[in-house]
């Protein structure tokens, strides 16, 4: 569970470092892995120490200093500062939800801001000439992706995959791959190959191809334009004269005066650099509110029937696709994460739900697995269920807390009858 949560917390800080280096883009300051990795071990550490005891995840918080190590700049200090308020939000938060849609949603959102930041990052590294910049930033953008895709391909399959020493060397190798990468893109000679492609990209195909079309567009105006050609000809000399003739009248003296003459003012480059800060700004500032909010499930389930038939689908409950590895925080959630073990209970007694199945067939055949006093759990279990699935009535804490004694209950009558 720990790695699985390093995976998770990783791949979000990684994205929080690629918005502020779009930010940062604008000067010459950048933010260094160490401090991301220090945060994502100090959010880790959280999570660990609160399985333990909720009150200790507070002592990670002593680790975050650490970040601001090599940090002699206010620019950088200003981007450390933004990522390491999110971490601190995590921990007083306690944020320690994993799930696999949670991550499924996070990676398109990822796509997205990577979109939004990847603008302003090239042009103002180009323009500043630091391609190196470049290079640093793609560093964090696939960290971000490969925790992502590696963290969703654990709770997609089994968790049990990390223990194994094959996905280790495979953490390993990946890693260390994108670090040769981004040595490799931030060396002066594959910056030279990349002006030599495009400069021969340009020379050799596009700019043969917008004189081949130019070409063609003239053609295409001197045939509708060419019949009226000695016309406007004649009516353009015309005017050229009378103005010739008009300007020869005026004093050489007053042609040009004072006021006429042009005024320092920022130049366009410059107003562009404030409109990208602006805009560089605010990405992160939006960023930041999207990462704060509560982790959601948008499952998005046309039917009651879906869970039941995934859960149908697989063979054995060590199969099954984890949904939720723990119990969600939040109270409606909670009790359709205790739903979801009562179901995989009535499996374990051999009832295979069919895709049609709903909450009122599962009570009915549970009833022929249960001992006669638990008939009004099952009630009890399905009126809770029915009405955080489909109520828009408030989920108390009293509800979850009553869904989960419910399923122990019945979870105790499962464990008895397999000692039998």
């Amino acid at each position: 569970m720990t790695y699985c949560y390093f995976f998770l917390i990783l791949g979000n800080l990684s994205l929080l470092t690629v918005a502020a280096s779009s930010f940062l883009s604008l000067t010459s300051c950048s933010i260094s892995v160490f401090s991301l990795f220090v945060l994502t071990i100090g959010c880790t550490l959280g999570f660990f120490l609160y399985g333990k005891n909720s009150k200790l995840r507070f002592l990670s918080l002593l680790i975050f200093p650490l970040a601001f190590w090599g940090v002699h700049d206010l620019p950088t200090a200003i981007g450390v500062t933004f990522i390491t308020i999110y971490a601190v939000f995590v921990i007083f938060k306690s944020q320690f939800v994993i799930s696999y849609n949670e991550r499924h949603d996070f990676f398109f959102l990822s796509l997205k801001i990577l979109v939004i930041c990847a603008f302003p990052l090239f042009t103002f590294c180009l323009i500043n000439n630091q391609p190196e910049k470049i290079a640093d930033t793609l560093l964090f953008v696939l960290i971000s992706m490969l925790s992502t895709l590696m963290l969703t391909q654990i709770l997609r399959h089994d968790i049990s995959v990390i223990q194994q020493p094959k996905f280790f060397f495979s953490c390993i190798g990946v890693f260390a791959s994108v670090f040769l990468l981004v040595s490799v893109v931030k060396s002066n000679a594959f910056w030279v190959l990349v002006r030599s492609v495009l400069k021969g990209f340009y020379r050799f195909i596009f700019a043969p191809f917008i004189l081949i079309l130019i070409n063609i567009i003239g053609k295409i105006l001197w045939f509708i334009v060419g019949p009226f050609y000695p016309d406007l000809q004649q009516s353009t000399r015309s005017f050229y004269e009378v103005m010739l003739e008009r300007m020869s009248m005026v004093p050489a003296e007053e042609l040009v005066k004072d006021e006429w003459r042009g005024t320092p003012s920022d130049t366009f480059l410059n107003i562009l650099l404030v409109l990208f800060f602006i805009a560089a700004f605010i990405v992160c500032i939006l960023f930041l509110v999207r990462l704060l909010k509560k982790v959601t499930h948008r499952i998005h389930h046309t039917s009651a029937s879906l869970t039941r038939s995934t859960l149908a689908s697989r063979k054995s409950n060590g199969d099954d696709i984890p949904l939720d590895l723990v119990p969600p925080t939040e109270p409606r959630k909670a009790v359709r994460y205790y739903y979801r073990r009562f179901l995989q209970i009535c499996q374990h007694f051999g009832i295979d739900f069919s895709p049609d199945c709903n909450s009122l067939m599962v009570e009915q055949q549970a009833k022929a697995c249960f001992q006669r006093e638990s008939m009004w759990k099952l009630s009890q279990i399905r009126e809770i269920y029915i009405k955080a699935r489909y109520s828009r009535h408030p989920v108390s804490d009293n509800d979850a807390q009553q869904m989960k004694e419910l399923y122990q209950q019945l979870k105790s009558e499962e464990s008895s009858s397999d000692q039998e």
